[in-house]
Formats: C-alpha cells, structure tokens, sequence
C-alpha cells in the first residue's frame, strides 16, 4: 500500500480510538471499527493483486473495496467537520488539499533546505568542489520517496518530474562533457530551470519567476477579448491598490503558478461576464473599477499572502447555498494552490463562503456584516512558511 493511502488509514485509525475512549465499547463504535478493517483488508488485496475464490480478478477486487468503503462511508460518525464523501476522496484523490505543504516545498528550489533541489537550478557557489550527478542523485531520491506528494497538485508533480528528466538527460549528459554545471551553458537545461521557476514562484523580477500583475493583465486581456467586451473593458478598468509598482513588490511569494493561472482565468471571465457597475448594467472602462490588491501578514515565522480581487458594486442574487455549490466544482484548479474565500451579498444577506474541499456547508457559509462588502470579492490566500 503506498505512503499516501497507509497516512489517512492511520488516520482514520487513531481517530477510531479516540471515539473508543470517549464512548467505550458501544454498538456505532464496534461498527465502525468493524467496517474499517474490512477497508484496511481489501484495500491490502487490491494493492497486492491478492486473489481468493470469491474475488479472482483485479476488477472484482476493486469491486469489493468499492463496496466496503460504501459501506464504511455509511457507518462512520468519526468525520463530524466534513462532508461524508471525503472519506472516499481523501483515500482515492491524487492529491489532497495542502497549500502550506506546497509552498514548503517550492521554497526549496530557492533556498538551501537540505534536500539539494536548490543547487540543481542555480549555479554553485563553489564550482570546484561541485558534483552535478551527486547533486541529482540525492536530489532524485528526496523526490521518488517524498511523501508530500499527496499534497501537491498533480499538474505540478507533472511539471518537476519534467524538469528531473531533462536534468537526468541533457544535464548530466552536459556534465560528463564539460564538468560544469549545465545552468546558462546548456540552452535545453537553461530553458527548462527558468520555465520552471516562472512555475513555482511569484516575483518582482523576470529572471526569478512570473510578475503577478502581467499574469493578471494578460488573462483579463485575453477573457474580454474572448467575450467581445474589448471595446468596452479598457486596461485601466484593474487598478493595482497602492500602485503597480508597490504591488508587485509585495507579491513575492512561492506557489503553484500555472496552476493559479487557470483557476484565476475561469474567475476573471465570470467576474467581467456578470458584472454590473454602479451605473446600473453598462459595463464602460469610465465607470467600472476592479481594485487588486496585495495584503501581506506576519504568520509565525513566515508569511500569509492574501490577493484580494473586487468587483466594486456588483453582487449576486443567488442564495448562498447555490453559489457555494457552484463554486465548489470550480474550485479544483485552487487545490494545494491556495486557499479560496468568496465575499458577496447573497439573497437577502452578505456572507463569506469559504471555499476548501469536504467542508460542511454549515462551516463554508458564514453570515458578515454589509458594511464588509463592497462587491463581489474574491481573496486567495497563499503561504510562505
């Protein structure tokens, strides 16, 4: 069974005792542990390709484990704060929903953290002494055995096991040639080191990631071109709150670009498709404002980065339930991204959804003074810790 899958069972089991200890030996209790076990034994089956007589085949081993989880799912009270299908979800997700692990991670290309992914994508401080398959082999093993891929988007993992395999060919094979590091002499290995820091992290300088405020421009650029508002929507309808310059200081910050991109895509294109300007339903650069702003917070020994998106005067009047369930399903390009909250008047009151997944609706829909809305707002929350 593989690292990801024994962490949440292990889970599951510790919060199983700790409902033994508080209830005792009552009937949901030995229920419960009953139908976790058969979870725990079939998944063994599946994972190991074990055949019995009433299961010969992959398929029916699966089958078996489809229908023990069910019924696990059915008779379990332990998960109080989250929706019921996040059993099934956080067992069988490819990843699960970690923004703080993800930054964790990206932050180590960047600086030393002791697993050398920093010094496969920046030129050594001592070239003498340097080693570049050393460097890739202790780098390589981190990554085959790390555990926190659970917690990543899948697209990123995609995108590091890309850039180990152009390391793994064309740098060692630069290295074996010249004995020097591949970065800024091998242009297939420059390439792929700087695409992949425009990847991983938000900056104030080109050469060491993506500016947020370009990225920003140019997908709300190419959505009102899409939507025929182009003659309407002027480059000075987003303004960046205190100024561009200020602003793009402050955003510097470690995340999952691409992935943020496509999320923030879809939003800006609904945002300019329904929004409303305070002069009723003209949508004119004149009168329509969309402030961005950065707000940055002391978090420990780290920092919390909130990008708050609002569509000054504009609301809707769907209930909150409808928004949040409409928001859930196109909350999966923010998973290990960031943390997503909503902030808009919502039928006859104002609310905050707070948009993380398997979150009980009654926990997601928090009810907030009007005097806290100015529009339809979106925050995304990043971390550097």
């Amino acid at each position: 069974m593989d690292a990801r899958k024994i962490q949440f069972l292990i889970g599951i089991q510790r919060e199983i005792d700790k409902l033994e200890a508080q209830e005792g030996d009552t009937p949901k209790v030995e229920k419960v542990k009953s139908r976790f076990y058969d979870v725990v034994e079939v998944k063994e089956m599946v994972i190991y390709g074990e055949k019995t007589k009433a299961t010969e085949t992959d398929e029916q081993l699966n089958y078996e484990y489809d229908k023990f989880l069910s019924d696990f799912m059915n008779t379990t009270y332990i998960f109080d704060n989250i929706e019921k299908d996040s059993v099934e979800a956080l067992v069988t997700r490819k990843s699960i929903h970690s923004p703080k692990i993800t930054a964790k991670l990206l932050k180590s290309f960047k600086y030393d953290t002791g697993n050398s992914f920093k010094k496969l994508v920046h030129s050594p401080n001592d070239p003498d002494t340097f080693n570049f398959i050393n460097t890739y082999d202790e780098a390589k093993t981190y990554w085959n055995d790390y555990e926190g891929k659970i917690f990543l988007h899948k697209k990123l993992v995609d995108r590091i096991d890309k850039l180990f395999n152009v390391l793994g060919t064309e740098g060692i094979k630069f290295w074996l040639s010249k004995n020097k590091h591949p970065i800024y002499e091998d242009i297939n290995v420059t390439l792929a080191i700087q695409e992949f820091k425009k990847a991983y992290r938000f900056s104030d300088e080109e050469s060491e990631g993506s500016i947020l405020s370009k990225c920003i421009r140019n997908i709300a650029k190419e959505t009102v071109y899409s939507l025929s508002f182009s003659d309407k929507f002027g480059d000075n309808a987003i303004t960046y709150l205190p100024n561009e310059e200020r602003f793009d200081i402050k955003a510097v910050f470690f995340a999952d670009v691409f992935s943020f991109e496509i999320g923030l895509k879809t939003q800006l294109q609904s945002m300019i498709k329904h929004s409303k300007s305070v002069d009723r339903n003209k949508l004119i650069s004149e009168t329509k404002k969309i402030p961005i702003k950065i707000q940055r917070d002391q978090l420990n020994e780290g920092y919390i980065y909130h990008v708050i998106i609002c569509d000054l005067g504009s609301y809707t009047v769907r209930e909150p339930g409808v928004l949040l369930k409409e928001l859930r399903d196109q909350a999966k390009s923010f998973y290990s991204v960031c943390d997503w909250t909503v902030v808009s008047r919502c039928g006859d009151g104002t609310f905050k959804l707070i948009l993380q997944p398997f979150l009980k609706e009654s926990d997601s829909i928090i009810p907030i003074p009007d005097s806290d809305c100015q529009g339809f707002t979106h925050i995304f929350t990043f971390y550097d810790v």
